[in-house]
């Protein structure tokens, strides 16, 4: 029973994020939370040029994720030492958020770098760039 009214306007799809089976500039928003960093660093850019490849022109792409910084707060250290122990339960990374997201072709529209349990997180914001694909 759809109570909500959307079951005509929804799907849901389970994929590799490497090779969506989906359309060309089929959706207005696509939303990463504590997601990108999960992948493989050599899948990085192009699970972003995916995200990219179905994302409308005008579309946005919101991305939050453990931050990469030159000056990491306190509580980096020890969680990356204990990463490096328990990968399985502790499995995001910091990663270069800003810099992934401008090389895969979009702009940052907007960002912030609150601090959660102790360790930045990057929340970016971006659209695609050109519209050449």
């Amino acid at each position: 029973m759809d109570r909500r009214g959307v079951s005509d306007r929804t799907a849901l799809v389970e994929a590799d994020a490497v090779q969506l089976p989906l359309a060309q500039r089929c959706f207005d928003a696509v939303y990463l939370s504590f997601t990108l960093e999960l992948f493989d660093t050599d899948e990085l850019a192009t699970v972003l040029d995916e995200c990219r490849r179905v994302l409308r022109p005008t579309g946005r792409l919101a991305v939050v994720s453990p931050a990469l910084t030159d000056d990491p707060p306190v509580m980096t250290r020890p969680y990356l030492r204990a990463r490096g122990r328990l990968p399985s339960l502790l499995d995001c990374r910091p990663i270069p958020t800003d810099e992934l997201v401008l090389h895969a072709g979009f702009a940052i529209l907007a960002r912030q770098r609150p601090s959660v349990w102790g360790l930045f997180v990057d929340v970016v914001v971006a659209t695609p760039l050109g519209t050449s694909r």
